[in-house]
């Protein structure tokens, strides 16, 4: 019998990590799902082969971003490539306190994003605009850039770089062989930081297995 990796499995994990949720919170994740789910018959907002696997291969994963964040962030994050609020909404419910901005170039993922904050009640900025040509002024800036897998960390660079304030940081979720893109930078003044999941949450997913957060300092 396949394992069911729940919301209820998920709750549970997150608070053996000292990730303690309210109720509130956990109905942000519900509506959350549920909302996704919906839409997904409409729009390609996930692989439809993950629509059962929601929690486990979207929530979880966005779920280790909050948890690897400074624990302190004095300054705002910027999800690039944010599709369907990977990973920017889920850190939103489990760390509110922080400023996140949502971009996407697609107008139907937009349209999506702004029903989610609508009905989770969050407050997130929406972008719609690519990356490269987003060209905010620079008391604008981010401290730290989040990503999930949208591109190379070569071309993310490239894309998101402009929008870090000096000192910041991008953090971006990488599987496989993460080696042979960070060999293929071509910024030498970056520091390289990979940060790779302490065993527990290797241990509550085989999905999480030879992923990793790899930060980029500027």
């Amino acid at each position: 019998m396949e394992h069911l990796f729940d919301l209820k499995v998920l709750f549970s994990f997150l608070r053996s990590q000292s990730i303690n949720l309210s109720d509130y919170q956990k109905d942000q994740f519900r509506v959350y799902r549920d909302l996704l789910k919906v839409w997904s018959l409409k729009q390609n907002l996930v692989s439809k082969n993950d629509i059962s696997h929601l929690v486990e291969r979207h929530f979880l994963p966005s779920a280790l971003f909050a948890h690897y964040l400074p624990a302190s962030i004095n300054g705002k994050i910027i999800d690039v490539g944010s599709g369907a609020g990977l990973p920017g909404v889920i850190v939103k419910i489990i760390r509110p306190e922080i400023s996140i901005t949502l971009l996407d170039s697609s107008h139907k993922k937009v349209l999506f994003l702004e029903e989610v904050c609508e009905q989770l009640a969050l407050e997130c900025p929406i972008i719609c605009q690519r990356s490269e040509e987003y060209r905010p002024h620079a008391s604008e800036k981010f401290y730290i850039v989040i990503s999930r897998a949208v591109a190379s960390l070569d071309l993310l660079w490239r894309w998101s770089g402009h929008l870090i304030e000096s000192g910041g940081y991008l953090y971006a979720l990488k599987g496989g062989d993460y080696q042979c893109e960070i060999d293929d930078l071509s910024q030498d003044s970056l520091t390289v930081e990979v940060i790779v999941p302490n065993g527990e949450w290797l241990r509550i997913s085989n999905y999480l297995n030879h992923k990793y957060i790899i930060k980029l300092e500027t």
